[in-house]
């Protein structure tokens, strides 16, 4: 168990910063410790993340954003400029940079963010990775 690992408390705290209302706290605290583990507690920051961004506000389609995104970032062997993140989601600015920013703090732990999110498409999807 890495519950108590800086890197896992740092996560933590910092998805409860984003969930801002505090007047759940103690539920969304609950919630997220029941992470065993950071893999799984990167599990849960993608599945936020899913909610918030998949469906594009200017289109009201699901375009399953983070997937992709997960999926460009793990290819990815020395990174991609935002110019090439757009092209290749088919996204504007606009619907891109929030998400980027939101990614920004745990972008340095890539690899733990695709083993979360190969066993979240393996949950998901029902494949095997």
């Amino acid at each position: 168990m890495h519950t108590y690992t800086p890197r896992y408390l740092l996560l933590l705290l910092d998805e409860l910063r984003f969930m801002g209302n505090f007047e759940n706290l103690d539920r969304q605290l609950a919630e997220l410790s029941r992470a065993s583990n950071i893999s799984e507690l990167y599990g849960q920051f993608l599945g936020r993340l899913q909610h918030s961004f998949d469906v594009v506000r200017e289109t009201g389609h699901n375009m399953q954003l983070v997937e992709r995104l997960m999926s460009i970032i793990c290819l990815s062997r020395r990174g991609f400029t935002e110019n090439e993140l757009l092209a290749c989601l088919g996204v504007t600015q606009a619907t891109l940079s929030p998400l980027l920013y939101v990614f920004a703090r745990k972008i340095t732990h890539s690899r733990r963010l695709c083993k979360a999110h190969a066993h979240s498409h393996t949950l998901q999807h029902g494949h095997r990775h």
